[in-house]
C-alpha cells in the first residue's frame, strides 16, 4: 500500500485540529497488520475501521475512491466529498472543517 497523497495532506490538518476534537478514522478492506504498517510507513496518525466486509462502505453507499465522509461531534454525517484534486481539495475540506468545528452550517 502506498501512501495517498490525500492522507499525507491532511496530517497537517489533523495536527492543527486534533485539540479542537478532530479525529480521522479510514475504513480499510486491508488487514490490521497491513494497516498498521501502512500508518507508520505514511507517519499517519489515524484510527482504522476494519471494513473487510464492505458493511461501512454499502452503509455509507461509497462507490467512488478515495471518498470523505465529515461527520459532526453526534456522529451526524454532514458532508460527502468524492475524489480528490490536489490543488483545491485540502483548503476545501479545511473549511468545512472549520465551519464544522465551530458549530456553523456547512453547506
Amino acid at each position: 500500500m502506498a501512501c495517498d497523497i490525500e492522507l499525507l495532506q491532511l496530517q497537517p490538518v489533523l495536527d492543527r485540529y486534533h485539540a479542537k476534537g478532530l479525529s480521522l478514522l479510514i475504513a480499510a478492506a486491508a488487514s490490521p497488520a497491513a494497516m498498521r504498517g501502512f500508518l507508520e510507513r505514511c507517519r499517519l496518525q489515524a484510527a482504522v475501521l476494519d471494513d473487510r466486509s464492505g458493511i461501512l462502505t454499502r452503509q455509507f453507499a461509497v462507490q467512488v475512491f478515495p471518498a470523505g465522509l465529515l461527520f459532526d461531534r453526534e456522529g451526524i454525517l454532514v458532508d460527502v466529498s468524492v475524489g480528490w484534486r490536489r490543488e483545491s481539495s485540502l483548503p476545501e475540506w479545511e473549511g468545512k472543517v472549520n465551519g464544522l468545528l465551530a458549530n456553523s452550517v456547512i453547506p
